[in-house]
């Protein structure tokens, strides 16, 4: 039984579910901290790496003798397994799928099979496949822990006393086929330790089988403020098993009840005779308790899932212990002294938060394998850090994306699907990201765009303004954001006019100057250069006068139209270079309401308000907009530089996204704005001072959202995540960039060709003076496609186009949103294995796909969550 115990948790503990990293010490307690350190030194590099007291096992080690004596253990465990004593009888030391054939004293062959899902399941069939003709002595050893054990010989049960802790003994003449079948009840034992164990005074471990199990409360999964909280074990703690097949390399994990602070009072108020402490009889070191009777409370109760113990530390690090504290006043002043402890070191430990937004970036990045884009600081971020090369956005305008990120719900949720609907007026108690720092003991802040335009909850989301005070100088207070004395007066003039024309309407996107500017300014002239310089000044000022960690919200607001830069980012280009768009007309057999005009670009002076953007205009604007990529960058750079030079980077996470994509004439379209992938691809780069080594510099092909920020920088920060969440935290990727992952990706954008680049229905004003005879270009292809479907308030006012990225295709379903219920209007399918450019709409040729992926769309993207078993939402 000993050595079964040491197989099963001491052995396996010291090595990782893959077998690739290795323990020098179990631990069986650890308190969430991030354990010793040591220098290494190999070759002429020196480097800090995990000392012998640490939650993460060992990725290399010069210490040659421990790790092999591990896999060399392991490797002989079947020797062990079998016995044959002197005289010639066969012992069954150990039960696990296998099959022996082997020679006995007497010179007869024995060949034998188990059959057994042991140690997860107690029965074990044990089939003779030859023997001998002689009777011969087989023992079956009977583990100690086993209550009421059953043994069958060929289907009958073999009455004879079967006593725990002993080999039960059957002498018989056997048969090719005899089969027996022993039954051992898996039950869940609560075990106790001698009183001379004076730190486990109170406590329990808790058993199955042969297995030892651990609460483990991984800190990335919110584990600190469940065990913050407290969890204490009743004596009368019940706990159901499940197996998982796919979680942690495949384990049994039990689910049960433990009790918080409040409730374990309340245990003890209800209970006086919980204060009677357990104690074993001298002499034995661990023995089962005898539970007593007692009323659980009602309510201070937490949903717990115990983990076999050696399966710990495969989820980064964690809170975990062998040893509970069972419910009883002792425990809870001993707990409390424990917790205090905890939150001091908490509150010094927590990440602060570089929350780095881009408006309107596409990954047009040298990381992301731009052969044009100059990025050399986003390029270095992701060479450390962590690439997403597949992340979409929920929708692709700047109001509904950035509210969904920052609430962590969907656009249909919150019902913000254009960019003049504030979130909070629809959903006044949502808990924003920043909001949900801040009540967690964090510093919010931001410059820039982070929330969209006026939206920017400053009562709730922020805890203090900006120092603009710190900064030595005011913005420029550039007419329309331009530098150019010319192309501010072009803005004015065009702004007045339609002002005098169309009223307050003409405040939303009416009246603008040029698409793009070059001035040979200082980086600070425009308005994301002052607020890299704010956000510096900022964060030396919460650093000088402050205790708490940041969360620092920086939003650029370019390559956002005007593309305007210093000249110094123009000339990194050389226009002669800059490619044009491959592929510029729209999909075949697409959704001719999926495509618009290019609105947004046409608005502006300068550009054709009908007709082709031309070749020359095209690589202007192309090179506009790198200039602007390039000008954001140099800020990035600052920013990170000013971490370092403050000396804390090494506790800062940090991650840069973009709201959505852009076209940049791609399908015939100049903007963002619709449902296909070069619109809904954001870039995402995250780097943690924590993340594994091995993983710097990697990127990932899982899918992930945008809404999937939220509760992984909660993770991150070791907070639990609010319950009204609807993404799913992407920090275990971070340990395993290729593990199994959503199947799908979902976002939306109602009838992009009939609606503003804001995604709100077309107003007087813009009808009359930019999109008239576009609409009724529009207008004619639609009915000529839609036929007898075409229904003018319909496809203007109701119609939303939903799209799902799966890991090879991209569905567009065209749904009236006041009956999602109904079939939908139409329905497109590219594939991205064939066609990645979006190029036909395969649709009607593949019904049978179609139907299947209509199916996954209809689940939702809770369908799309991975599995249980492969990501643990305990």
């Amino acid at each position: 039984d000993w050595t079964e115990r040491m197989m099963y948790n001491t052995l396996n503990s010291g090595v990782d579910i893959k077998g690739e990293k290795w323990f020098y010490c179990n631990p069986l307690s650890w308190d969430g901290g991030p354990g010793e350190m040591r220098r290494s030194k190999r070759g002429n590099t020196e480097a800090l790496v995990p000392g012998h007291h640490t939650p993460v096992r060992w990725e290399t080690n010069n210490c040659y003798c421990c790790p092999p004596s591990v896999a060399r253990t392991t490797a002989k465990l079947h020797n062990w397994f079998y016995n044959i004593s002197d005289d010639g009888a066969l012992w069954i030391n150990f039960y696990g799928g296998n099959k022996l054939s082997t020679t006995l004293a007497d010179g007869s062959i024995i060949a034998l099979t188990q059959t057994t899902d042991y140690p997860w399941d107690g029965r074990i069939e044990i089939k003779i496949d030859a023997v001998g003709s002689q009777p011969l002595s087989i023992h079956f050893r009977i583990p100690g822990w086993v209550q009421k054990p059953t043994v069958s010989l060929n289907g009958k049960p073999y009455n004879r006393d079967v006593e725990p802790g002993t080999y039960l003994e059957i002498r018989r003449t056997w048969s090719a086929a005899d089969t027996v079948v022993l039954d051992f009840p898996m039950t869940v034992r609560l075990m106790e330790a001698n009183p001379k164990v004076r730190k486990l005074h109170n406590k329990v471990a808790v058993m199955r089988g042969p297995i030892v199990y651990c609460m483990e409360l991984p800190k990335r999964q919110g584990g600190e403020q469940t065990y913050v909280n407290g969890v204490f074990l009743p004596e009368n703690a019940k706990f159901t098993a499940q197996h998982l097949a796919d979680f942690l390399g495949g384990v049994t994990v039990l689910k049960g009840k433990a009790l918080t602070f409040t409730g374990c009072e309340q245990f003890v108020k209800d209970n006086p005779g919980a204060e009677t402490p357990l104690t074993t009889e001298d002499g034995a070191l661990y023995q089962p308790i005898q539970p007593r009777s007692f009323k659980i409370p009602a309510k201070g109760t937490v949903e717990l899932t115990l983990i076999p113990y050696y399966a710990w530390a495969n989820r980064g690090v964690a809170y975990m212990d062998v040893w509970m504290p069972l419910a009883t006043q002792y425990q809870l002043v001993r707990q409390a002294k424990v917790v205090a402890e905890i939150e001091n070191r908490i509150a010094a430990d927590k990440p602060n938060v570089l929350f780095i937004a881009v408006d309107d970036l596409r990954p047009e990045l040298g990381c992301y394998g731009s052969d044009i884009a100059i990025t050399p600081n986003l390029d270095r971020l992701a060479e450390n850090g962590l690439l997403f090369e597949r992340a979409y956005c929920q929708q692709a305008i700047c109001s509904p994306s950035r509210a969904s990120l920052m609430t962590g719900a969907r656009p249909d949720t919150i019902n913000v699907i254009e960019n003049y609907t504030y979130f909070r007026d629809l959903n006044p108690d949502i808990v924003t990201l920043p909001q949900h720092l801040r009540a967690n003991g964090y510093e919010t802040v931001y410059m820039g765009k982070v929330f969209h335009g006026r939206f920017t909850d400053e009562e709730l989301s922020w805890s203090r303004k900006p120092a603009r005070d710190k900064v030595g100088f005011r913005p420029a207070g550039l007419a329309g954001g331009y530098a150019l004395s010319e192309n501010q007066e072009i803005f004015k003039n065009n702004k007045a006019r339609m002002i005098a024309k169309y009223g307050e309407q003409a405040r939303y996107g009416l009246g603008h100057g040029p698409a793009y500017e070059c001035a040979d300014v200082p980086d600070q002239t425009y308005m994301d250069g002052y607020n890299t310089d704010l956000a510096i000044a900022t964060m030396k000022d919460m650093l000088e006068t402050g205790d708490q960690p940041f969360f620092l919200g920086l939003g650029f607001m370019k390559p956002h139209l005007n593309w305007v830069a210093p000249k110094r980012y123009w000339d990194l280009y050389d226009p002669a270079k800059i490619p044009l768009a491959t592929h510029e007309d729209g999909p075949e057999n697409g959704a001719e309401m999926g495509l618009h005009a290019s609105f947004e670009l046409r608005v502006r002076y300068g550009i054709p308000k009908t007709g082709p953007i031309g070749p020359e205009l095209a690589g202007k604007l192309r090179h506009a907009y790198l200039a602007c990529v390039s000008y954001v960058d140099a800020q990035i750079g600052r920013m990170i530089a000013a971490l370092e030079q403050a000396g804390v980077r090494d506790n800062t996470i940090i991650i840069v996204w973009g709201d959505h994509g852009w076209h940049l004439g791609e399908m015939g379209v100049w903007g963002k704005a619709t449902n296909y992938e070069i619109a809904t691809r954001v870039p995402l780069i995250i780097w943690t001072p924590d993340m594994p080594d091995r993983n710097r510099g990697k990127a990932t092909d899982a899918l992930v959202e945008l809404v999937d920020i939220y509760p992984t920088l909660c993770d991150l920060a070791g907070i639990v995540s609010p319950g009204h969440l609807e993404g799913r935290s992407f920090a275990p990727l971070l340990d395993d960039p290729k593990r199994s992952w959503k199947s799908a990706a979902f976002s939306q954008f109602p009838s992009p060709a009939l609606r503003e680049w804001a995604a709100n229905p077309l107003s007087p004003g813009m009808r009359e003076t930019y999109f008239g005879p576009l609409i009724k270009d529009v207008e004619a292809r639609i009915i000529a496609q839609q036929k007898d479907r075409w229904d003018r308030d319909l496809f203007e006012n109701h119609l939303m186009g939903y799209t799902m990225r799966t890991d090879r295709h991209r569905l567009v379903v065209w749904k009236d949103r006041r009956r999602p219920d109904d079939k939908p209007v139409f329905v497109e399918l590219y594939d991205h294995k064939t066609d990645p450019a979006e190029t036909i709409n395969i649709a009607e040729k593949k019904p049978v796909l179609v139907s299947r992926l209509l199916a996954q769309f209809s689940a939702g993207w809770k369908g799309s969550l991975p599995e249980p078993g492969e990501v643990n939402s305990d």
